[in-house]
């Protein structure tokens, strides 16, 4: 083999996605179980509303603020404080957590 030339990869696909899956789960798991205690109100309400509309395609920040309602740069300030990751971040994060849960 030359020097800077890489290995054929030989993990297979189906194990890629379930490490993915399981790195996801363990992401969301982390932050629920750091954010349980000191969640601000705004945080907790609007959790509470991606939980419920998870499998709405269009959820995003934008629709969580006019939800609650609060403005989009406070609900994205607060979140990233409280949780360490965006809004929209979450979001993904419990949809793989839902796609892992039913594999």
């Amino acid at each position: 083999m030359h020097r800077g030339s890489a290995a054929p990869s030989v993990v297979p696909a189906t194990l890629t996605v379930e490490v993915a899956g399981t790195a996801y789960r363990w992401v969301g798991t982390l932050v629920l179980e750091e954010s349980a205690g000191d969640v601000p109100p705004v945080v907790r309400r609007a959790m509470d509303y991606i939980d419920h509309h998870i499998s709405d395609p269009g959820l995003s920040l934008a629709n969580v603020a006019e939800a609650i309602p609060v403005s989009k740069c406070y609900l994205a300030r607060r979140f990233k404080e409280a949780c360490g990751m965006t809004c929209n971040t979450y979001i993904e994060t419990r949809r793989a957590n839902r796609v892992g849960a039913q594999v």
